[in-house]
Order: C-alpha cells, then structure tokens, then sequence
C-alpha cells in the first residue's frame, strides 16, 4: 500500500526542471516519487540532477526517481495504479516489470538523522531482457557532461530558479490576498483568483520547458560534433591543395599591385596685369579687366582742455538803460547825445544818443510826465559804476527852472565797468593748442584707421584721403577766461581690394592665356601690388606683378598603358626620359612583385606637386 504522506509525480518528457520543482513546493507529502521518461530532459544533464537534490534538501523532502523505458512512459492506467504504488514503496519493486525500469533515489538525510541532500544510485540486477543494453543508465548521462561546464550550467539554472521562485511567490501571495479580500463575494471570485495564479505558475513552467531545452539542444550539438567521422586521407589531401592552389592564384593575380607618386617638374611664368579698381561693381570682371573696391571712413574726434595765457589791462565803462521823464513843460525836450546825467550817488554817466522827451499830459484832472528811454554809458572805466537801479539828475540843466522837472531813473543795474589786468583766450593759446591737439590726432586716427582694416583686404595707398581737421572751442578768441576747451574731428577715407578677389582675377586672367597642356599649381602663386596710379579719367588703375608654378598636364591613364609589363629598370628609365616628371617613387607590393601588374586597377599614381 501507498504511504498516504508520499505522492507519486510523473513527469512528462520535455518538462524543464523549473517545473518539477515547482510541483515539488505544490506538494504537501515529505515522500515523493518522480516517474521520468528514459528520454526526458530532466535525465540530459547531471546539473539538473544536483539542483533537483539541491531543492529537495531545502524542502525536506525525500524524492525518489523511477526512470522509465520509452515503451513504458505512458502515465499508468487505473489497473496499473497498485503496482506503480507497490513499486514506490519498494515492497512490489522487482514485480513492475523490472527489466525495464532503474530507480534513481535521492535521500536527504544524513548519518546524523538530519536532512541533507546526497544522490545515491539503485539499480535493480538480475535483468534477464535482451533489450537491457539498450537502457540508458543515469551513470552514463553524467559522463557526458563536462565538470567544467557542470558548475556554470548549475548556477545559470539555480539563478533562473530563484528568479522563478520569487515571481511564484509574489504570484501566490498576489492570488492570496485577491481570495481574502473577495472571500465574501463568493466562491466563483476565489476560483478565478486561483486560477489567475495557476496562469502565473503555468508561465514559470514555459519558462523553465524553454531553458531546459536550450540545455538539451545544446547538448545534442555538442555530441553530434563529437561523433562526427573522420575525414579520410585522400580527401583531406584535396582541400590541402585546393587551399595552396587558391592562395597561389590569390598572390599572383589579386595581391600583386604598384604604387607610383611622381613628382612633377615645376616651370614658373611671369605676368604683368593693370586692373581697372571701381566702387560701382560688385564682381570681377575678367573680360574689361575691373575688380570691385570697398571705400573705408573712419571718422575721429578728440577733446581736450588747455590754460588760457594771454594777459592784458582791461578797460571797459559800464552800460546800461535809463528812463528820461519830462514833467517841465507839455511841449517836448530834446536832449543831445553824450549829454550828462548823475546818480544820486555821484557816478556820472553819458546818453549815448540824441532824445525827445514827450511833453506831460493831463489824465482824470492829474498831469502825467512825458518819458523816453535811452542808452547811456559810465563817463570813466571801473568797477566802481557797475550800479544798481538808482535815479539821476541833469547836471547841465543845474541852475533852471527844468533841473527839478527834468530827470531820470533806471530799473536795471549798470554792468560792464572794469578796469584791471585780466587773462583771456588768445590767439596764441589757439594756435598752440591747435598745433598740439591736430598731432595727437593725427597718431590716434591713424592707428585706428588701420585696426578697420582686415587681413582679408588690401590697402591702397594711393587712394588714402585725410580731410583737414575740424576745430571747434569752447570760448573765442579774445575773451576773458582762464581756461578753454579744444575739439578736433578727422576725417579718413581709402579703397580697398578683397584678397580674394585679386586672386580670382588672377587666377582667371592666367588661366585664359594659358596653353592647354599647362596646368596651374594651386598654392604656388605669387603677385606684387605696385602702387595704384590714377588714369586720365580720375579712375584707379593697380598694377600687378605675378609669378606663377605651372606644371605639364599628364594623364594616368596613358602612363599606365606605356608602363604595363616594365620592370623597376625599365621604369627609372621611362621616367628619366620625360622631362616634364622631375621624380619617380616606385613602391611594389608584395615583396616578390618586381614588374607592373597587367590590370590599371593594380596601378596606383599619384601626382607630387
């Protein structure tokens, strides 16, 4: 009889070994029987064995395994149930038709009576069937597999197994907490919960079926190379000579080539250009030989503040307006110019021009002098009249009934009275500081000027242009200050030629009158400005000095044609008899190569310039 805490698992014939540890966990028996088809994969690899060893000590479960024959690995019907139980146990063994049938058994436990996990191998004797050479022994399945391939196999597997552990774990607590939390929804929601986490386990299974197969059609491929038959002799001869034929025809008419770098011979030419410069165009004109200028200004103006030295004795009579009223007579006065009238405090001043004073008249009962205005003077210099508004009287009318009726009064103060010796801005002072400021502007301006020009343009000289200086002062000449400010602006004016440009015009003017058979060389170009003259017209003309490396035109081609065939000897003296090729640098390839190869595309020239 079967012990009811053991459990028989069979084991199909492609399951993985993530799987049958699975069923393991799943298990609820400490006994457990795995029957395994002789062909299964499970049996390919002794790495499989220890890690099912590993896990079943890590279980505490002790696990046999009953290998099957392939003509027995059909999962036993119900008439055939007793005696697979029988056989497990071991009471029934040798009955279950042992001739086909070898029992592997894992024990985990050790001397100590504690589990462990050690693979011990049963194998039932006395097998009387013909067919028992046939049997695949577990002994033999180890053999065949490397010690070293062994380990990194089994913890490939045992990571792969871990990384399956944790994803059934998570998936049955997942499926746990769904069937808690729906648990009074009813019994279909806990069903479909359980069957969700049958689905996750079911992907573990695939996952470890996948892997397990790799393992084995690794494997097979290994042994498949391993019982492959020797090559005979004679063929072996054949691919020995092909191989020495195909790398003799290689190194004859695939390696083989040459490379020649030939160094031309360089002929310099002269030429002498006049170029029409214009600001009005914007491109080279190689036909009417004119090239575009660019007019470059550069304005500067500087300031500066200088001591005023001129020093002289200034005399200057005060001025001023007063009002002349007439309140003698309703007939008018008349006054004469430079005629006198006095402050009440003494200081005599001069009417600058002659005067008629109104007569009164009468308003509302009241009389209302008669007034005019007049501009009068101080009768000496000094600061002494330089008054306020003040009244005055006519001293000439002293003595007349018109002196007390006859008077005058002003409202402003009288200004200008002077009379010392005073510094002011002379023209000395404005020459001196001309002459210094104009210097100081002329080195700035200049420099300047030459800081907008690039190095892509060239300067004309001739076409320079320095306006006369501006000059402006803070004071005129002559007037009274003890210090004065000067400004200096200038003006400079040139055209310039793009570089660039030139070289164009150049290169175009050369290549128009040059023969066919000439070429230019690119960098061997050399021209002197000469100094722009002005034609008849008023328009710049700029001549030109140039010096230019030309070199024959060769073709490749025809050198290879002439050269096919030729040895180094015969080359050097090929190439010694062209004057236009001053070097030859013949370089063969591979070692043994010694003439030029048939085929151009063997031949490689290059041009040193």
């Amino acid at each position: 009889m079967q012990n009811k805490n053991s459990e028989t698992i069979h084991i199909k014939l492609d399951e993985g070994i993530i799987s049958i540890i699975n069923k393991l966990k799943r298990s609820e028996k400490d006994e457990i029987t795995l029957v395994v088809p002789a062909d299964a994969l499970l049996l390919q690899s002794v790495v499989n064995l220890r890690i099912l060893k590993k896990k079943a000590g890590e279980l505490r479960k002790n696990v046999s395994i009953v290998k099957i024959n392939e003509n027995n690995n059909q999962e036993p019907d119900k008439k055939n149930k007793n005696e697979i139980t029988d056989f497990i146990s071991g009471e029934k063994i040798m009955k279950a038709d042992r001739n086909k049938e070898t029992c592997l058994k894992i024990n985990n436990e050790d001397d100590s009576g504690d589990k462990s996990s050690e693979i011990s191998i049963d194998k039932k004797a006395d097998f009387k069937n013909n067919n028992q050479d046939k049997k695949t022994k577990i002994f033999d399945i180890v053999k065949k597999v490397k010690l070293e391939d062994n380990e990194e196999k089994e913890k490939l597997l045992e990571n792969n197994i871990e990384d399956e552990d944790k994803k059934l774990n998570k998936a049955r607590i997942v499926g746990g907490e769904t069937r808690i939390k729906n648990k009074e929804k009813g019994e279909i929601e806990k069903r479909w919960a359980g069957e969700q986490d049958d689905k996750k386990v079911n992907q573990s299974k695939i996952i470890g079926i996948q892997k397990s197969k790799e393992n084995y059609n690794l494997k097979k491929t290994k042994n498949r190379i391993a019982l492959l038959p020797s090559i005979s002799s004679k063929i072996f001869a054949v691919f020995i000579f092909i191989c020495v034929a195909t790398a003799v025809i290689t190194a004859v008419f695939v390696f083989p080539k040459v490379d020649l770098i030939l160094a031309l011979q360089i002929q310099k030419a002269d030429y002498d250009f006049e170029f029409a410069v214009e600001e009005s165009i914007e491109e080279i004109n190689v036909i009417n030989n004119k090239i575009p200028a660019e007019r470059i200004e550069v304005v500067n103006e500087k300031t500066e503040t200088y001591t005023a030295t001129g020093k002289k004795r200034l005399t200057e009579k005060a001025i001023g307006k007063v009002t002349v009223f007439n309140e003698y007579s309703s007939s008018p006065q008349k006054i004469v110019a430079n005629t006198r009238i006095l402050s009440k405090d003494g200081q005599l001043f001069r009417t600058q021009e002659s005067i008629t004073i109104p007569g009164f008249s009468r308003v509302e009962g009241k009389d209302v002098p008669g007034e005019v205005v007049v501009r009068v003077s101080a009768d000496v210099p000094g600061e002494a009249y330089n008054i306020g508004a003040t009244s005055f009287t006519l001293p000439g009318l002293q003595g007349h009934p018109k002196y007390s009726s006859v008077y005058a009064r002003s409202t402003e103060a009288m200004a200008g009275g002077i009379d010392k010796d005073v510094i002011y801005f002379s023209e000395s002072d404005y020459i001196t500081a001309k002459d210094k400021l104009i210097k100081i502007m002329a080195e700035e301006s200049e420099q300047d000027f030459l800081s907008k020009i690039s190095e892509e343009v060239i300067l004309l000289e001739k076409t320079k242009k320095e306006d006369s200086p501006e000059i402006k002062t803070s004071v005129k000449i002559g007037d009274i200050a003890n210090e004065f400010q000067m400004t200096v602006s200038t003006k400079t004016s040139a055209l310039v030629v793009n570089k660039n440009s030139l070289d164009d015009l150049i290169k175009e003017k050369i290549n128009y009158e040059l023969a066919k058979n000439m070429k230019i060389i690119e960098g061997g170009r050399e021209y002197q400005i000469e100094e722009a003259i002005e034609d008849a017209s008023g328009g710049i003309i700029l001549p030109v000095s140039v010096t230019q490396d030309l070199v024959v035109k060769i073709e490749a081609d025809e050198i290879k044609e002439e050269i096919t065939g030729k040895d180094e000897a015969e080359l050097n003296s090929y190439f010694n008899g062209r004057d236009e090729i001053k070097s030859a640098n013949i370089k063969f390839w591979p070692f043994w190569v010694k003439s030029i190869p048939s085929s151009y595309d063997k031949i490689n020239i290059e041009f040193a310039e």
